[in-house]
C-alpha cells in the first residue's frame, strides 16, 4: 500500500466515525426530547385545567390551543424521528460501499462516486417541512392560548 491508499481508508475510517456520531447523536437528541416534552406536557395539561376551571366560557379556544401545541409536539417528534433515520441509512450505506471498496468489489472511482451520490439520496425538504410546521403549530396554539387567557 502506498502513502495515497493509506490516505484514502484514513479518510473511509473517519467518514465512518462521524456518520455513526451523526446518527448516535440524532438518536440522543431524539430521546432527551422526548424526555422534555412529556414533562412539559403534564405541567400543560394542569396549567390547562386550571385555566378551564377559572374561565369555562373560553373552553374551545384553550382546546385548540392545546390541540396545536400537541400537533406541534407530534411533528417535532417525527422530525427527530426522520432525521435519525435518514443518518442512519446515510451511516448503513456508506458501510456497506466501504466494505465493497475495501473487499475489491468496487473500483475506487466508483465507490468516490457511490458515496458523492448518498448525500444526494436523501436530501431533500421533508425535515424542513416538518419542522416549520411545528413552528407554525406552536405560534398558532400561543395565539389561540393568549386569546383564550386575555378574553
Amino acid at each position: 500500500m502506498n502513502q495515497e491508499d493509506d490516505n484514502f481508508y484514513t479518510w473511509i475510517t473517519e467518514r465512518e466515525k462521524y456518520l455513526q456520531t451523526l446518527t448516535t447523536n440524532s438518536i440522543e437528541t431524539g430521546v432527551k426530547f422526548l424526555f422534555t416534552t412529556n414533562s412539559g406536557g403534564a405541567v400543560s395539561i394542569l396549567t390547562y385545567l386550571g385555566a378551564i376551571a377559572k374561565n369555562p366560557n373560553n373552553f374551545l379556544i384553550l382546546k385548540t390551543s392545546l390541540a396545536f401545541f400537541f400537533i406541534g409536539v407530534l411533528l417535532i417528534g417525527i422530525y427527530h424521528a426522520y432525521v435519525a433515520e435518514s443518518y442512519g441509512k446515510i451511516f448503513w450505506d456508506f458501510n456497506k460501499l466501504s466494505k465493497f471498496y475495501i473487499l475489491g468489489k468496487i473500483e475506487r472511482d466508483e465507490y468516490i462516486k457511490q458515496v458523492e451520490q448518498q448525500a444526494m439520496k436523501y436530501k431533500n425538504h421533508i425535515a424542513r417541512i416538518i419542522a416549520y410546521s411545528s413552528f407554525l403549530c406552536f405560534i398558532i396554539g400561543a395565539s389561540f392560548g393568549t386569546i383564550g387567557i386575555i378574553t
